[in-house]
């Protein structure tokens, strides 16, 4: 999905703007970044989400509203815990599953495991994974060491 270069110019770049990650509240050792704006972030963010919609044939669906597209960096003793997140109502009255693009910038050397409907999933790096946030359990094993675990993490509505 992502050249060697890409990933280690992202890579760069994130550790430039670590100091405005924001804390997850919900479990330490982890924190985001929000990227909404296109100013504030290299175009190349903008230019891997187009990827994924063309290969995933996306173009119909809309952007995620509430968790929007993060990168998301989870340090030593930091876990995601098995949750689900929440569907959305189309105009039309129907239900909108909400499917995550997560595409790893840095795997741990032990830990940092994907978890998706109770399966293990060991991504590489420079791949994503999908993720039907609303239709499967989900979370990830706790990382182990110094290097963490950096995802950029597209968010979907899709029918």
């Amino acid at each position: 999905m992502v050249s060697f270069d890409e990933k280690e110019f992202l890579l760069s770049w994130i550790k430039k703007v670590e100091s405005r990650f924001i804390p997850n509240t919900i479990s330490p050792h982890r924190k985001f970044y929000m990227f909404t704006n296109h100013e504030s972030c290299p175009y190349l963010l903008w230019d891997i989400k187009q990827r994924i919609v063309e290969k995933e044939n996306l173009q119909e669906c809309h952007a995620e509203p509430y968790i929007g597209d993060y990168v998301g960096w989870i340090s030593h003793g930091g876990a995601i815990h098995i949750h689900k997140d929440p569907s959305a109502i189309g105009e039309n009255g129907k239900r909108l599953r909400h499917v995550r693009y997560n595409l790893f910038l840095s795997v741990p050397d032990e830990g940092g495991i994907g978890i998706y409907d109770e399966k293990l999933k060991y991504p590489k790096e420079g791949e994503y994974l999908i993720c039907e946030s609303s239709e499967y359990l989900h979370g990830c094993t706790e990382v182990v060491g110094d290097k963490p675990r950096i995802i950029l993490s597209y968010g979907f509505l899709v029918p």
